[in-house]
């Protein structure tokens, strides 16, 4: 069985071709919600796609947790996470010792012992976790793993488990489980629908079974400078030139997944085409092909940038400071870009998101932002996270917003006390760098209070750059101070923790308000008590739980 052979390999007669091909379906039948009175005999268009969730769209920070004391399990997601450079801290929890080999680019935490207990998912800070990946040979433990789990987060943390009786996922989806997948099926979406032909199935046994494999899937993003040619041409192109074989495509637009897309179908600047090529090769982008090389794109370390990418650069920043003539700097920015200069990258990401030298695009800025961050660029990294708390409060409307601070208190103070109060929020929502789900309604709130909308913009620059707001002096009335302490407190403690850079910046904050000495300690033990007393309540909560 030859999968993805050379593009020259001669193909001997009485040979059998394995094909995907688009899927049947008989008149009546409720498989699919495609129209039977329509054939798409040459593969599927957009109509005929699957919605697909990857990491981005999950809108929860934290880190991810794998429970499972199978090491074939284990050692594909951390392959599936090494080759899209997962940024987040992984914590793996398995009876099996350390694994001798762990991508370079992945920080992993293993913790042997029992992986799944209340006592090893607290030392996982399982409270904490953005993803949790769950495998386990009983369902009856992966049942009870999601349970902790989706207890422990009151629902935030988006779990994974496998299951192996017929329909057992629905007792999963029951208690909370976001996503449910036979081990035989794997995680992407592409291989669910292809085992619906025979033509990948040695691919797919290849892959879930211990022993290395020669060919593997994989995901890339296609450049903005990418020219717009019909599905048939990439195919050709790709496979001619680089030795890739496209089998998929994620639209970028959409977040639709198409598998043996329609010859005609176009492929757009954006689009992540899916593909399978030889399991090392990592595939950066360099023009509009993708290029095989030795050292994967993921890599941390920033290339230095050439002369003249430094010489655009630095003409940038200066019609971007002193001239301010941003349609330029623009220019001159996107040139070094281009070149591979990671600060300019993060410059037009910012320059995107803010509107200045070209019309705000989101989109636009989340891809700078994301090339920057790939090679090492920190504020970058840091400026992702933000997005995408700054992207839910410019989509929602103050009508939606529900309010997170005492009606009364916002109505009576006066503009210059709302943009004091709104800066503090930011503060300490991003006083310990994180920004979790619950955290994410305060910035709304914060955002939303304020009326001028030059000082909204600086509020968000100070978001996006992930930079703390400055905080002067502010007098108020004794009972406006209490109500606005015990606002920060409730800020510092949602996320059932309380550091020492949240308490030393509510003292900072209490110290500017001129509040007694005492009042501050009294206030700084309340803190912790909160926290204390969830963690003693999470540990006798039952364990099952109403969910809406």
């Amino acid at each position: 069985v030859l999968i993805n052979p050379d593009a020259s390999f001669e193909i001997p007669k009485d040979s059998l071709i394995m094909q995907l091909e688009p899927f049947e379906i008989s008149e009546g039948s409720s498989v699919m919600q495609f129209d039977v009175t329509e054939s798409n005999p040459k593969g599927d268009l957009e109509k005929n796609a699957i919605d697909v969730m990857g990491m981005d769209e999950i809108g929860i920070d934290g880190h991810i947790l794998i429970s499972s004391d199978n090491q074939v399990f284990i050692n594909r997601c951390l392959l599936e996470m090494s080759q899209r450079n997962q940024p987040e801290k992984i914590i793996v929890l398995s009876e099996t010792p350390l694994m001798e080999e762990i991508p370079d680019n992945l920080n992993v935490e293993w913790i042997e012992g029992d992986s799944n207990s209340e006592k090893s998912f607290l030392e996982a800070r399982s409270t904490e976790a953005k993803v949790a990946l769950i495998d386990h040979a009983d369902d009856g433990q992966n049942l009870m793993a999601v349970l902790r789990l989706e207890q422990a987060t009151d629902g935030e943390v988006f779990t994974i488990a496998t299951y192996h009786k017929e329909d057992f996922d629905q007792q999963l989806f029951k208690v909370g489980c976001d996503f449910c997948l036979e081990p035989e099926e794997l995680i992407a979406p592409i291989l669910s629908q292809s085992a619906l032909n025979p033509g990948l199935g040695t691919l797919i046994e290849e892959i879930v079974s211990e022993e290395p494999t020669t060919q593997s899937l994989h995901v890339h993003q296609l450049s903005r400078e990418w020219e717009e040619v019909s599905w048939l041409s990439t195919i050709l192109n790709l496979k001619e030139k680089e030795g890739e074989l496209p089998v998929g495509l994620i639209c970028c637009q959409t977040h639709k997944l198409l598998v043996n897309p329609h010859p005609d179908l176009q492929v757009k600047p954006g689009d992540r085409l899916i593909y399978i090529a030889s399991a090392p090769i990592k595939a950066k982008q360099n023009g509009d092909v993708l290029t095989p090389v030795e050292d994967s794109e993921s890599t941390e370390e920033d290339v230095k940038p050439s002369e003249e990418a430094e010489k655009l650069y630095r003409k940038g920043l200066t019609l971007f400071k002193k001239d301010e003539n941003y349609e330029e700097a623009y220019r001159c920015f996107h040139q070094a870009a281009i070149l591979n200069h990671s600060q300019a990258k993060y410059n037009l990401g910012l320059m995107n998101y803010n509107g200045k030298g070209v019309p705000k695009n989101f989109d636009e800025s989340y891809h700078w932002l994301h090339e920057a961050a790939k090679f090492g660029n920190e504020n970058a990294r840091k400026a992702l996270k933000s997005t995408r708390a700054l992207r839910d409060i410019t989509s929602n409307t103050m009508e939606h917003e529900i309010p997170e601070f005492d009606t009364d208190l916002i109505g009576r103070m006066p503009e210059e006390q709302l943009y004091w109060f709104a800066s503090a929020v930011i503060a300490m929502v991003m006083a310990d760098e994180h920004i979790d789900l619950h955290e994410r309604s305060f910035l709304h709130s914060a955002i939303r209070i304020v009326r001028d909308k030059r000082k909204i913009q600086e509020l968000e620059e100070y978001i996006l750059r992930w930079q703390t707001p400055p905080i002067g002096a502010m007098d108020f009335s004794t009972k406006d101070r209490d109500h606005i302490l015990e606002s920060l407190l409730n800020i510092a403690a949602v996320d059932r923790d309380f550091d020492e850079r949240e308490e030393k910046l509510l003292r900072e904050i209490a110290g500017l308000m001129k509040v007694p000495e005492q009042q501050i300690e009294n206030l700084i033990e309340l803190g912790h008590k909160r926290v204390e007393q969830f963690r003693a309540n999470q540990l006798r909560a039952p364990n099952v739980r109403a969910r809406l």
